[in-house]
This record gives structure tokens, C-alpha cells and sequence, in this order.
């Protein structure tokens, strides 16, 4: 179905919900920690080193428990605003032409495709915050799976519906609204850019039309992972 570009848009039910359901998670697991606390032992590990051996622990009081649910906290609000943000935006990114109302549809994708994010987080830090005290582990496998896995799974329906809501509003008559993006990437073999405005806030992305645009971002990509692989060579 086709996007009623000619209509205001409004928050939905779904895009409400989303909203709230990371805070539910960081409170159903802060009310679990609280009913299982003679269940928690004196100490249990929180942290590998590079060897996946156990480095850093965690003791059973107030601080050591409730330290990741509190961090989750402030993580959800912060990701939380940003959504607020983004959902209230009405001008596309500099030199892109689109309606108010096209640009409102694809904000609205956005800041649902951000809270997606901020529920998977609130999920990751709920599990790790149980986890690791009720149900320690020698090993840091299974947290990174999870954060890994989660992440991915974020991103990829986050990709698809903003996929969906772009090829809507074509099929909607807007043909050349946001011409060369498809999902959150952009291509246009038309553009002689390399770095372009993103479509909406504030900020920059690649043109993976240009020649350059693997290169850039595979040296981008490098950068953070040699750094990685030279500490972990340095501890071994």
C-alpha cells in the first residue's frame, strides 16, 4: 500500500509502543535481579581479556548489581531522544528536493529503525545484567554472540523498512523524491559526489556509485580493526 503523501503524518500505535518497551525491559530486569537477590553469589566475572580468560569481577551490593541496569537506563533515554529528534524532522538534508510530507514518512522510518535499536540494546544489557550474576559462565562466548547477533538483527530490519517506506513513497507518484537512496544506502551514478548529505539531520554519507566509495570505507572499516588486532597482539 502506498504512503498518503498528502496527509500529516502521525506517530502510530507500533512507533508508541517502541518507544516505551526498552524501559520495560530495563525494569522487568531490575525487578527480576531484585526478587532472585539471594540467588546472586558474593562475586561472579564480568570481564575477559583478550584470551577469553577472566580479568575483572563484580561483587553482590547495590553498585555491583544494579551498575549495567543503570547504565542501560541513561543509554535508553539518550537513544530515546535522538528518536524524539528525528521523528520531528520536516526539511530533507542540504540539496535534496523532497515534500514535507515524503521527508516526514522517512523520519518517522527513521526514528522507528532507532528505537528498534534501543529496544535490541535494552535487551542486550537486560541479558548481560541477569546473566552474568544468576547465571555466571568461564566463558565470554555467549555475551558476544548475543551482542553480535543482536546488532544484526537490528540492522538489517532497520534496512528493510526503510527500503519499504522509500519504494511506498515511489510508488506513490514520487518517482524522483529521494532518487539514488535505497534503504539507508545511496547510489547514484548521477551524482558526481563522493560524500553527500544524508537524507534527513545533519551529517554526511558515501555515494557508492563514485569509484571511491568501497576504498574509503574499507580504509575507514581497517583503521578501528588494526588498532583491535595490535592490542590484542600485545597481550598475548
Amino acid at each position: 500500500m502506498s504512503l498518503p503523501l498528502n496527509q500529516p503524518i502521525t506517530p502510530s500505535s507500533n512507533s508508541a509502543a517502541l518507544r516505551w518497551l526498552p524501559f520495560l525491559v530495563i525494569a522487568a530486569a531490575t525487578v527480576l535481579l531484585i526478587v532472585k537477590w539471594d540467588s546472586i553469589p558474593d562475586r561472579w566475572i564480568t570481564h575477559w581479556n583478550a584470551r577469553g580468560e577472566p580479568d575483572g569481577w563484580s561483587e553482590k551490593t547495590p553498585f555491583g548489581v544494579f551498575l549495567l541496569i543503570g547504565f542501560g537506563l541513561l543509554l535508553c533515554l539518550l537513544i530515546e531522544a535522538i528518536a524524539s529528534y528525528i521523528s520531528r524532522i520536516r526539511k530533507p538534508g542540504h540539496g535534496h528536493k523532497a515534500s514535507p510530507q515524503a521527508v516526514a514518512a522517512v523520519a518517522a522510518a527513521t526514528a522507528a529503525f532507532v528505537r528498534i535499536v534501543n529496544l535490541t540494546m535494552s535487551l542486550l544489557v537486560a541479558y548481560i545484567a541477569v546473566k552474568l550474576p544468576l547465571f555466571p559462565s568461564t566463558s565470554p562466548v555467549p555475551v558476544i554472540v548475543a551482542a553480535f547477533g543482536s546488532i544484526l538483527i537490528a540492522l538489517v530490519f532497520g534496512f528493510m523498512r526503510m527500503k519499504r517506506v522509500q519504494e511506498d513513497i515511489r510508488s506513490s507518484g514520487k518517482e524522483d523524491e529521494f532518487e539514488g537512496w535505497n534503504g539507508v544506502l545511496y547510489r547514484n551514478p548521477k551524482d558526481p559526489r563522493l560524500w553527500v548529505p544524508k537524507l534527513i539531520g545533519i551529517g554526511y554519507t558515501l555515494n557508492f556509485a563514485h569509484r571511491w566509495a568501497w576504498p574509503v570505507l574499507i580504509s575507514m572499516l581497517s583503521i578501528p580493526l588494526i588498532v583491535v588486532l595490535v592490542i590484542f597482539l600485545s597481550v598475548r
